[in-house]
């Protein structure tokens, strides 16, 4: 007859009812989000804002900055052939930017 595991080091033991108890390594993910200026009400994080709609076209700096003034933690600004991750960041907007201009905009 097999032992069960013990748990591993860092993780709680299951709660009542099976569900792992909320401590560990990613606990206080959504703490830790609003600790850098992420939102919350009642109901857990709010999720990003939309960005300006008359940003496609400003000059890269006047495009960051109204998207941070709408509420945007992290302003991305990324030319025609940079490499990026596709992992979706609340709070994050992506400025595609040619020649100091700004020609796509996108969240996440």
């Amino acid at each position: 007859m097999l032992a069960p595991c013990p748990p591993r080091r860092g993780r709680s033991a299951p709660a009542e009812g099976g569900a792992p108890a909320s401590t560990g390594r990613y606990a206080d993910r959504g703490a830790a989000r609003l600790a850098r200026g992420g939102r919350a009400d009642e109901h857990g994080p709010v999720p990003a804002p939309d960005p300006p709609a008359d940003l496609v076209g400003l000059p890269v700096g006047e495009a960051a900055q109204r998207c941070r003034d709408a509420g945007f933690t992290t302003v991305r600004v990324l030319g025609r052939h940079d490499v990026i991750t596709l992992e979706f960041r609340e709070g994050r907007v992506n400025l595609l930017v040619e020649d100091g201009v700004v020609r796509s905009v996108t969240v996440g």
